[in-house]
């Protein structure tokens, strides 16, 4: 995916960043786009609370 059609993707709230076995730090250093938005991450919840957090996400 080009930085372009990433900008895109995030100025419409399409994306929502979850970081698996990555950290937000890392993720910067190979896409600071990406990196500097909010996200989820699964060093700080399970994947069945960030499963939650994207359901109620899209369903607003």
């Amino acid at each position: 995916m080009s930085e372009k059609e990433l900008s895109e993707l995030l100025a419409r709230d399409l994306l929502i960043p979850v970081a698996h076995g990555v950290t937000y730090e890392e993720i910067r250093a190979v896409s600071p786009l990406l990196g500097s938005r909010n996200g989820l991450s699964t060093d700080e919840d399970s994947l069945k609370d960030i499963a939650k957090k994207v359901a109620e996400l899209v369903n607003l």
